[in-house]
């Protein structure tokens, strides 16, 4: 059965951001206490400078662009293809997307 346009439930369209997680999954790199090594796996975060701790901020800002930024309204799977291919940094974000 082919499928028209106006069969096609948009609202499951823009979940996946750059990395491929999608919104609801859970954390990729969770906060965890190393038993041996006594402390939390992210304290290396309490050494850092404030031009560190911006630039990583900056950098967290990035990674949750979505190829629905800049494709709100794809009429077609191929127009998703083709922004991953023509923005590899949207590749992943496309790729999720055309998986889901």
């Amino acid at each position: 059965m082919l499928l028209r346009q106006t069969d096609v439930d948009m609202s499951i369209y823009g979940k996946y951001d750059i990395t491929g997680v999608k919104d609801g999954d859970p954390e990729p790199c969770p906060r965890l206490w190393d038993e041996r090594r006594q402390t939390w796996t992210d304290s290396w975060k309490e050494n850092l400078y404030d031009f560190e701790i911006k630039f990583l901020q900056q950098k967290y800002d990035e990674m949750n662009t979505r190829c629905s930024e800049k494709l709100p309204d794809p009429k077609k799977l191929i127009d998703i293809i083709d922004l991953g291919i023509m923005d590899p940094e949207l590749a992943t974000s496309c790729f999720g997307e055309i998986l889901e």
